[in-house]
């Protein structure tokens, strides 16, 4: 069962993976630090493929 809405996508991490990853740092490392980014945008939807980037879905939410 998906948690996500009807005809919400995911777009794929950093891993490569179309999923969530939330913050491991390697055993032993410092403290890492987080920026999470929340971009409002005045549409109901971005049009992304299934699997798009970080980086297009960032563009597209920017309108470049």
């Amino acid at each position: 069962m998906s948690l996500m809405p009807a005809g919400a996508v995911e777009a794929r991490t950093d891993l490569g993976t179309e999923a969530y990853h939330g913050p491991c740092p390697d055993k032993g490392d410092p403290p890492h630090h987080y920026i999470f980014t929340i971009y409002a945008v005045g549409v109901a939807k971005l049009h992304v493929p299934p699997g798009a980037s970080g980086a297009m879905v960032t563009s597209m939410a920017l309108g470049i």
